[in-house]
């Protein structure tokens, strides 16, 4: 991504076409560089912004450069010393996982989920009621008399299970 940098600033779409990676790769190597201050985000008035080498990625461009160019194969290249050797394990085979069946991210406890069930059923009867008085054409007394007794309900079926959480 370096190289595609260094000779003049580039716009996302640009280095997508020249690095033949997807658009998430791309964003991903250049939200890593941001970051580690190599290249500088440019937003333009118009169009998408460009990215562009700062001081600090020219000179880690330099050098890569310098390594690519150095006279000692890579084979025969000492290795860095701040990283101990780990033993080699045989690579595990490929195996392929079970589908699972999508879950929620935070699945309720069960005394939770009885809340919600209750809650929900006390707002399907106030919805039908409601449904029953508008299309029967009675007045917004009733209709306000079905919301009180939904609400109060719900409420109920709250504070039932607020009691059972406190006595636990």
């Amino acid at each position: 991504m370096l190289r595609q940098l260094e000779g003049r600033p580039l716009n996302r779409a640009e280095l997508v076409s020249r690095t033949a990676a997807t658009d998430h790769q791309v964003q991903a190597v250049l939200d890593e560089l941001i970051g580690t201050s190599h290249v500088v985000r440019r937003p333009q008035d118009i169009g998408p912004a460009d990215y562009e080498l700062t001081p600090l990625g020219v000179e880690r461009l330099a050098q890569v450069g310098r390594i690519a160019a150095s006279p000692v194969p890579v084979a025969k290249r000492r290795p860095p010393l701040s990283r101990p050797k780990a033993a080699r394990r045989p690579a595990p085979a490929p195996t392929r996982p079970a589908p699972r069946a999508p879950r929620f991210a935070a699945e309720p406890k069960p005394a939770d989920r009885e809340l919600i069930v209750n809650l929900a059923k006390s707002l399907g009867i106030g919805v039908v009621f409601a449904g029953v008085l508008i299309l029967s054409g009675s007045s917004v007394i009733l209709l306000l008399v079905a919301l009180v007794v939904t609400a109060g309900n719900m409420f109920a079926s709250y504070r039932s299970w607020a009691d059972k959480r406190r006595t636990k």
